[in-house]
């Protein structure tokens, strides 16, 4: 089975999260575009992800592709979060307090694992 990791990522030039193969709508809008930042809007879990803690991580199963994801402390926290109905950027604080990262290299690594989880099928904004 298919298993994909999540881990910290690097930024471009722009500030955009920069993921091999993958494009961010937010790095390529328009000045004049608006757009909601990942972090602030609400998300739901899919019906199509089951979730279980392991240790500090969360292992994710797509149950329509069978696929496995792998979250790591941070992106369990940010899990987490989502599952309890809050707002991404609620784990930022607690992040910070926690392991030594930039406030904006955070904020760059959260919105590039919300885009791969929604582009993954395993999240999709809340009502």
């Amino acid at each position: 089975m298919p298993r994909r990791v999540w881990v910290a990522t690097a930024t471009n030039e722009k500030g955009c999260a920069a993921l091999p193969g993958m494009t961010i709508s937010l790095c390529n809008a328009p000045e004049e575009t608006t757009v909601t930042d990942l972090l602030q809007s609400r998300w739901r879990i899919s019906d199509q992800a089951i979730a279980n803690a392991v240790a500090d991580e969360t292992v994710i199963l797509h149950l329509g592709n069978g696929t496995y994801y792998g979250l790591d402390p941070i992106g369990a926290r940010l899990w987490e979060a989502m599952v309890a109905g809050q707002a991404p950027e609620t784990i930022c604080a607690g992040v910070l307090e926690t392991y030594d990262v930039a406030r904006d290299q955070l904020a760059a690594d959260l919105r590039a694992l919300l885009a791969d989880l929604a582009d993954n099928g395993l999240i999709e904004p809340a009502a």
